[in-house]
């Protein structure tokens, strides 16, 4: 192996040229040692241009064995691309003063492929600062870019973590001055870093501390918190705090401080994890107001219950307690006229049948009253196929259909989960009602459909009869309401549709009308599917 002097240099006395020699023999093993081998291979040219090392990892980042160069067989520039030849013998052969910059040199490795390098010189010296040759580095520009990439990609990832996170992280010095914080906290505080770098961090805090804060602790109290209880923390040691500031927007801003003691190149630091939860004391304070409203609804609902339950206790006593007075009435009517008919006028009879016919409506209205509080008193949900309710309807009301001529279409109807003998009634009183309130001389025509909207059925009641004014839309599902005086044209009491909504609130479903007078009406109800 070739030394890296000229023989003419002369370095003192022998011991000397001995121990220089020691030196430069330590630094040949050290390059071709397996940590000077990776991705960079080196090349010794003497002031004579003449190449005196490389370095073993020369075979493997070329594909060339570094022997048939060093023995002179072959000439590094019979690898390098011709385009690069003139460049790399201007960076070997200039004086040092003059080499260019560091270059790009491309070399041709054994398959014909180009391989790149990044090529840097430095000057070699001997023991008496005379120039001995040059060292010429080759780093693969490969790696240069993965080094660079990898080092720039941590990087900012690292920036990306720490200036898009919610969460605001502050680091403070070990005399209490802000050294820096992310975005998150320039943009909560409305304050540019730069602005409170090297400030104290108890004059930042106290400064953008609300007035309710300031009113209950001063700036010297704060700054003995920080030097009595966060500066004197140990490496590792945790400490939690919280307060509130005016954020950039002027509304108040809830802060959870972690304080964390870290150490850095031996000096300490505190960095500050700050949560802020406004949003969520927010959504906190929201759900407890709701929750208030709806034990206050639960309440409303609880009286309404037992109101509910108490009127149907009443109308069902009372019914039953009103029947008997009706009874006796129309009883001691029919005494009188069996025993004292010889003595009664026509005009004492008359107001009899008077008294008969309101004690035969007390009564009539009682049984109503008692059918119309029973609804779903001991009634249970069940599946259901609506289309054999449907067949029971039209087959109860078949004389009413016959002698009117009334034609009943439906479409196909679902299966649900319902009061069984309510629904019945529901759809009874709907179609008798479209069938009695028909217009003269035009034969009934009904049409019944069901259709799936979202989480409930939409059922549709379609006549042709005389429909109804637009002002009577919600009154007639009142109980005892009646659009038509005359009861001989139209019979009834006036309880139907107040039935068919009773029914159709059981379910948790809706009921409305649409209707043009003289045209027909469409009776909707809903039912949820269960």
């Amino acid at each position: 192996m070739k030394v890296l002097y000229n023989e003419s240099d002369t370095w003192g006395n022998i011991d000397e040229i001995l121990n220089k020699r020691s030196v430069i023999l330590n630094a040949v093993r050290f390059l071709e040692s397996e940590d000077g081998a990776s991705e960079t291979w080196d090349a010794f040219y003497n002031c004579n241009g003449e190449l005196i090392y490389l370095s073993p990892s020369f075979n493997k980042l070329t594909g060339y064995n570094r022997e048939e160069y060093l023995n002179g067989s072959r000439l590094l520039t019979e690898i390098i691309e011709y385009d690069d030849i003139e460049k790399f013998n201007i960076l070997k052969n200039s004086p040092f003063e003059k080499k260019p910059a560091d270059s790009i040199i491309r070399v041709i490795d054994p398959s014909l492929q180009l391989k790149s390098f990044s090529v840097s010189f430095s000057p070699a010296f001997n023991p008496g600062n005379v120039v001995t040759g040059s060292i010429i580095s080759f780093v693969s520009t490969e790696t240069e870019r993965k080094i660079k990439e990898s080092l720039f990609y941590r990087e900012q990832v690292l920036m990306l973590i720490l200036n898009h996170t919610n969460q605001g992280i502050i680091l403070v010095d070990d005399e209490g001055r802000i050294k820096g914080w992310n975005k998150c906290v320039e943009t909560v505080a409305g304050l540019p870093k730069e602005r409170a770098q090297g400030e104290k961090v108890w004059k930042i805090q106290y400064s953008l501390a609300t007035e309710n804060i300031r009113n209950n602790i001063s700036e010297e109290k704060l700054r003995e918190f920080w030097e009595n209880e966060v500066l004197s923390m140990k490496q590792g040691e945790l400490l939690t705090s919280y307060g509130a500031i005016n954020n950039a927007s002027g509304d108040v801003e809830y802060i959870q401080d972690m304080i964390r003691a870290i150490e850095v190149d031996g000096r300490k630091y505190f960095c500050i994890f700050q949560t802020y939860f406004t949003a969520h004391k927010k959504v906190e304070d929201e759900l407890r107001q709701k929750v208030d409203e709806l034990a206050a609804a639960n309440r409303e609902l609880e009286l309404f219950a037992y109101a509910n339950n108490e009127l149907k206790q009443f109308a069902y006593i009372a019914s039953h307690q009103l029947r008997e007075p009706a009874r006796t009435i129309t009883n001691y009517l029919k005494i009188i006229e069996e025993d004292y008919s010889l003595v009664l006028d026509d005009r004492l009879k008359q107001y009899l049948e008077i008294v008969r016919s309101a004690a035969g409506r007390m009564s009539s209205l009682n049984d109503t009253l008692l059918d119309y509080s029973g609804i779903g008193r001991k009634s249970r949900m069940a599946l259901v196929d609506c289309n054999q309710v449907m067949k029971t309807v039209i087959s109860d009301l078949d004389y009413l259909i016959s002698e009117t001529g009334a034609t009943i279409f439906y479409d196909k109807l679902p299966e649900l989960k319902i009061f069984e003998r309510e629904f019945y009634l529901l759809l009874l009183n709907l179609i008798s009602n479209a069938v009695k309130f028909r217009k003269k001389d035009v034969k009934p025509e009904i049409h019944i459909g069901a259709e799936l909207s979202g989480n409930e059925y939409r059922f549709s009641v379609i006549d042709n009869g005389i429909g109804i004014e637009h002002a009577h839309f919600d009154r007639i599902f009142d109980i005892f309401q009646r659009l038509h005086v005359n009861e001989d044209e139209y019979e009834g009491k006036g309880v139907g549709l107040a039935y068919c909504r009773k029914i159709v609130n059981m379910h948790a479903g809706k009921i409305w009308v649409e209707s043009v007078l003289g045209i027909g009406s469409v009776f909707n109800f809903t039912i949820p599917l269960n």
